[in-house]
């Protein structure tokens, strides 16, 4: 994935972080020191999203 993709990290498999965006597989993320948080779990439950 290049550029900036939105996605959710799904899973965490032998420290690796998979990232899921809409209509697409999931993937291995490349550098986790890159990703940006956007919202927390806790964000989202509170906004009635998770």
């Amino acid at each position: 994935m290049e550029g900036r993709t939105r996605a959710v990290v799904t899973d965490i498999r032998q420290g690796v972080l998979w990232l899921r965006a809409p209509g697409r597989a999931e993937w291995p993320a490349r550098d986790p020191k890159q990703l940006k948080v956007i919202r927390t779990r806790g964000k989202r439950r509170a906004a009635g999203d998770a």
